[in-house]
């Protein structure tokens, strides 16, 4: 794991590297890990500072998991203590977020839902991947419509703008062909375009 975050930061200079990705959600599948892993990831992000100082190091976090709202079998209360586990080595607090997966419409989405991080943190924070459906998605979840995707997008560049962002990913251009008949079917309209473009 160190030599590979080495070998990037050698070989690519990135500008962001994320050693971790939704760390919420492998801890609630890893609780006795996390400890282990977080060493780890300390290890990783000293060996990459000292070949590519410039690289922004992170790990990321699943944003409606982290708060406890995102629907799943494994609920559970907000995990807010987590982020604390890799702060001192993060030099920007990145999420995915797929609001759609909690909220009906972009308007139940509360004011300030991405700034309530600065209460946990003062480091930039950034949306390394995120989504919201256009459709009605499998399993129930993501009762999403074009609309509503149009919303979403013009409040969270809204809030991104306020919070000087560096940058905000979206998932998928298009609607993945691969998450239709999947456990990954909650994705299946997530794209800003459909599938036939």
């Amino acid at each position: 794991f160190v030599s590979y975050a080495k070998y990037v930061a050698l070989n690519f200079k990135p500008a962001y590297m994320a050693l971790g990705v939704e760390m919420n959600l492998y801890y609630g599948k890893n609780k006795d890990d996390i400890e282990s892993f977080a060493s780890l990831y300390a290890e990783a992000y000293d060996a990459v500072k000292a070949i590519s100082p410039d690289t922004q190091v992170t790990v990321t976090f699943q944003y409606e998991d982290l708060q406890g709202i995102l629907p799943t079998e494994d609920k559970h209360e907000s995990n807010w203590p987590l982020l604390a586990v890799f702060e001192a080595k993060l030099d920007v607090m990145a999420i995915s977020t797929y609001p759609s997966f909690a909220f009906k419409t972009a308007a139940a989405i509360p004011d300030k839902y991405y700034s309530q991080l600065r209460a946990f943190t003062d480091r930039p924070i950034v949306i390394a991947d995120m989504g919201y459906s256009s459709a009605a998605g499998a399993q129930g979840i993501n009762d999403g419509s074009e609309a509503e995707q149009a919303a979403f997008v013009k409040r969270v560049l809204l809030e991104a703008q306020t919070l000087r962002m560096p940058f905000i990913i979206w998932f998928a251009g298009w609607d993945p062909a691969y998450a239709r008949d999947t456990p990954f079917g909650v994705f299946q309209h997530i794209g800003l375009r459909r599938e036939d473009d």
